[in-house]
């Protein structure tokens, strides 16, 4: 007797052993205040959440390896809720609706390895939160109406993010700390707002966003971080600072009244600008070795000016239009600055302090001035304006240094 007892006693425990090791949840909910509340402990669970209607809310809370979340749901102000602890984790959630849609949240906590996290939300004032801490994650959100939020927060190795927003007033926040992370937004409409922090090595960020009144403002700390930002619309806003080794920018904006301005602080940094357009500016800040600077804008009143201090360090303006203004900055040795102006109403200005610096600029157009000065040793400048109202100013102090002006009317 006591032996059959304890043999159903082992059967009772290994089917409760294999029923934790192969849990699956399914829910489905239609109508309004509807609540769903999902916890699995163990490994190789799947939960999969449908609700449809108003005002619906479901909690999902996974602990252990190879787990899967999906939650679905449709129509207006529905909140999910996602907690994922183990390895090898997945989650899905997608809010959607037909004619009641938007005021949707999504929250997804993931802690561990090899975590993945996709979110799409269709409507208006929606927001999406991730959170991954662990190895080897990557997050997918795409939004598409208006005044819709998204935050992606990666906390170790391997990541990158995706963020896809269509529509009005958007809002993207992403923060990487790790190393190798990649992050990429894509904003169409207007007055959207990008915001990427990435604070590790080998690190990436490329913002596209099209429309008008965009910001974006990237922030790299470490090493070979790379960052290159297109805007395509009137008054666009690009920010981008770099504090490492070997950082790469790229800014491209099309249309009027746009800024950009990049910070780098390190050795080896590359900077370009490309502006097309009215009333741009561009600013360009760098401290450190080895730097490169290059500004091409083409439009009316177009404004840039480019410092650098360190060594090694070039300079390269040209712009094209009415009203252009350039200044070039050097503090160090083997720098080299050229300008090159066509249109009207133009004016150069370079100041170079060290040895081996070389100034080239070339003026075409009406009313252009000239103005450089150079301190040091083995410098040399050619300065050639063609056109009307020319005036240059040169000073040189030190050895060795050849000064060549051509003007023309």
């Amino acid at each position: 007797m006591k032996k059959l007892v304890l043999t159903a006693a082992i059967a009772f425990f290994m089917t409760a052993a294999a029923s934790a090791q192969s849990n699956v949840d399914t829910t489905s909910q239609t109508g309004f205040l509807h609540s769903s509340t999902t916890t699995q402990t163990g490994s190789f669970n799947t939960n999969t959440v449908t609700q449809a209607g108003l005002s619906n809310t479901s909690e999902v809370e996974q602990m252990g390896t190879s787990n899967m979340a999906t939650t679905s749901q449709a129509n207006f102000s529905s909140e999910s809720y996602i907690s994922q602890d183990g390895d090898s984790n997945i989650a899905s959630v997608t809010q959607t609706g037909g004619f009641l849609s938007g005021d949707h949240l999504s929250e997804i906590d993931q802690e561990g390895d090899e975590n993945e996290a996709y979110v799409m939300q269709a409507g208006d004032e929606n927001e999406s939160d991730i959170d991954q801490d662990g190895d080897g994650n990557w997050a997918s959100v795409s939004q598409d109406g208006d005044d819709n939020d998204s935050d992606v927060d990666q906390d170790g190795d391997g990541n990158w993010a995706m963020v896809s927003q269509d529509g009005d007033d958007h809002d993207s926040d992403i923060d990487q700390d790790g190393d190798d992370n990649y992050a990429m937004v894509t904003q169409d409409g207007d007055d959207h707002d990008s915001d990427i922090d990435q604070d590790g090595d080998d690190n990436e960020a490329i913002v596209s966003q099209t429309g008008e009144d965009h910001d974006s403002d990237i922030d790299q700390d470490g090493d070979e971080n790379y960052a290159m930002v297109t805007q395509v619309g009137d008054d666009n806003d690009s920010d981008i600072d770099q504090d490492g080794d070997e950082n790469d920018a790229i800014v491209s904006q099309d249309g009027e009244d746009n800024d950009s301005d990049i910070d780098q602080d390190g050795d080896g940094n590359y900077a370009m600008v490309t502006q097309i357009g009215e009333d741009n500016e561009s600013d360009i800040d760098q401290d450190g070795n080895n730097n490169d600077a290059f500004v091409m804008q083409v439009g009316d009143e177009n404004e840039s000016i480019i410092e650098q201090d360190g060594n090694g360090n070039m300079a390269d303006i040209t712009q094209t239009g009415d009203e252009n203004f350039a200044e070039v900055l050097q503090d160090g040795f083997l720098n080299e600055a050229t300008v090159s102006q066509t249109g009207d109403g133009n004016i150069g200005e370079i100041g170079q302090d060290g040895f081996s610096n070389e100034v080239m600029l070339m003026q075409t157009g009406d009313g252009n001035e000239s103005y450089s000065i150079q301190d040091g040793w083995f410098n040399s400048a050619s300065v050639s304006q063609t056109g009307d109202d020319h005036m240059h100013t040169g000073t040189q102090i030190g050895n060795g240094n050849s000064l060549t002006v051509t003007q023309s009317n």
